[in-house]
């Protein structure tokens, strides 16, 4: 009784306000990734067309481009989150993938295009394991656990909600989109 394995969050340990804020920003840049990836996927058909791209293309956009610079990129950026500011990190990474999500918006070719999807790959692969790094830095030993459910928890509700916001997104945009100027 009362090790460190079964301590509770009635062990006295402050949690800090700002642990939570914390959390809660890692988990909303999760759901973020998760629907800036759906919207790819939901517009696949549109960015085909529009960039005259084949069916090849479009799988390299989002095979490569997307998914496996990111595999391949997550393990350094979380060596680098390992022994640097892990804020930092996570700031560069969702820096990294907004502009490059811009620069997809912008991209009149396939080459461009396949440029920033993969930056957008990189900078989604920092913010999940930087953030579960940054768990221990912002709680006592005693509410990681809670922490880490809450992380995981998130991660898994990214998937669903991402695809409903992404789909309100798109809903949204066919509303205005009347009122926008062409192209």
């Amino acid at each position: 009784a009362g090790s460190d394995r079964t301590a509770g969050l009635d062990s006295g340990e402050p949690i800090p306000i700002s642990s939570w804020v914390a959390l809660a920003a890692m988990m909303f840049a999760t759901i973020y990734a998760t629907v800036d990836r759906q919207i790819f996927i939901l517009f696949a058909q549109a960015i085909k067309e529009d960039l005259q791209l084949s069916d090849t293309q479009l799988g390299v956009l989002q095979g490569v481009g997307l998914t496996f610079v990111g595999l391949i990129t997550v393990y350094p950026i979380s060596w680098i989150a390992d022994r640097r500011d892990r804020r930092k990190v996570v700031a560069s990474c969702i820096a990294i993938w907004s502009l490059a999500v811009l620069g997809c918006a912008f991209s009149p070719n396939f080459i461009l295009l396949l440029l920033f999807a993969s930056l957008v790959g990189i900078g989604e692969a920092g913010v999940a394991p930087s953030g579960l790094a940054m768990v221990p830095d912002l709680f006592p030993k005693s509410a990681r656990q809670l922490a880490n459910s809450f992380f995981a928890i998130g991660g898994r509700l990214a998937g669903a909600l991402g695809i409903y916001l992404a789909g309100l997104l798109i809903v949204l945009v066919q509303l205005v989109r009347p009122y926008l100027p062409p192209g």
